[in-house]
């Protein structure tokens, strides 16, 4: 099982990718804050809206991008100068759920498992699927029970089904997990 970070669902249907940060240069570039390592969605994507509270929304359309160290670098259409560049600071840019590019067989973006149903092959229930924690070996699932957390390793040997339709996850679990 593997999962890949795109950014965080909003109750719009929309994921976010990253936020503005700020002007890159003198040409219009700017500075995006990546959400959960999106840059590889965001590579794939010609348009995102760019939406900050109290401002109205602006569809961009991407230039080009590159990614600098941990940052990555936009430049919009119509964004010539440093002035335009500051009026995006503090926007999200977001693309719309259905707007994600699919995966192959067997991987999950993190949106699309935080808040599945998480049950044992013997049919008791865990918990809902709060977070996904990347960490180097595998992906942990962090599911909450009611008054605790349980930690899932994401592996074949642990995660047996995922169906996105029911929002379920069926797991096997190991000797010491619910300890």
């Amino acid at each position: 099982m593997s999962s890949r970070k795109v950014g965080a669902v909003v109750e719009r249907g929309r994921v976010i990718l990253g936020r503005v940060t700020k002007p890159q240069g003198l040409k219009g570039e700017v500075r995006v804050a990546l959400l959960g390592g999106s840059a590889d969605v965001f590579r794939q994507c010609a348009e995102v809206r760019a939406v900050r509270e109290g401002t109205p929304e602006r569809l961009l359309t991407l230039e080009s991008i590159r990614v600098q160290g941990r940052v990555l670098v936009a430049k919009f259409a119509g964004v010539q100068d440093r002035a335009a560049a500051e009026c995006l600071v503090g926007h999200d840019l977001e693309i719309a759920e259905d707007d994600v590019p699919d995966l192959p067989d067997g991987e999950y973006y993190t949106f699309q498992l935080e808040g599945l149903e998480v049950v044992t092959v013997a049919g008791e229930r865990l918990g809902i699927l709060e977070e996904v924690l990347d960490l180097p070996a595998h992906d942990v699932y962090v599911v909450r029970q009611e008054d605790r957390e349980v930690l899932l390793p994401a592996t074949e040997e642990v995660v047996k089904e995922i169906d996105l339709g029911r929002r379920r996850m069926v797991v096997r679990l190991l000797e010491g997990l619910m300890e």
